[in-house]
């Protein structure tokens, strides 16, 4: 069985939800990979050995998935927005010092901590926020359309809107 980076498993045994897996990094001998949860939403990577995820696909409890559900970000430069491009070079500009660490040191909580801090001081920007744009990052198979924004989630499309009969907004503080 051939594993590769970006490689994604379903836990076909586990409960309904069945989680997902993606690979993000293999050691250099080959024995360790880490992985990230796809569906959790606080997920962080964590370490597997490689025999564990090959017992697993030998013994039918995981699944090599054909489909990655972010295959939608290939999209050619000419097709996004301008505004969507600054909104992903902006938190691209954020993760890089993390993303860039030697090694595995993005994977590891005490590399990637400390320069995650540094930034969050520096930029004024959130470690929740870093957080965010990292695990969009992992999840969308480490590219960096992953970071465009993701307004086709907002909002009711083809639902109509109607004005009740009290006025929409905030209430006059003068009468």
């Amino acid at each position: 069985m051939d594993i590769l980076i970006n490689s994604l498993f379903e836990h076909v045994t586990a409960s309904a939800n069945r989680p997902v897996d993606r690979v993000l990094w293999i050691s250099h001998d080959g024995h360790k990979l880490v992985v990230i949860d796809m569906s959790a939403e606080d997920a962080l990577p964590r370490t597997v050995e490689r025999s564990e995820v090959e017992a697993g696909i030998d013994s039918g409890d995981l699944k090599v998935l054909d489909n990655d559900p972010y295959s939608t970000l290939e999209i050619l430069p000419a097709e996004i927005k301008t505004k969507h491009i600054a909104c992903r070079d902006k938190a691209r500009q954020l993760i890089t010092p993390i993303v860039e660490l030697p090694g595995d040191g993005t994977f590891i909580p005490g590399e990637r901590g400390p320069v995650l801090s540094k930034i969050s001081e520096e930029t004024g920007t959130s470690k929740r926020m870093l957080y965010l744009f990292l695990r969009r990052y992992w999840r969308g198979g480490q590219r960096w359309n992953s970071l465009l924004p993701r307004y086709y989630n907002c909002g009711a499309p083809g639902k109509k809107r109607r004005a009740g009969e009290t006025k929409l907004g905030r209430p006059r503080k003068l009468v």
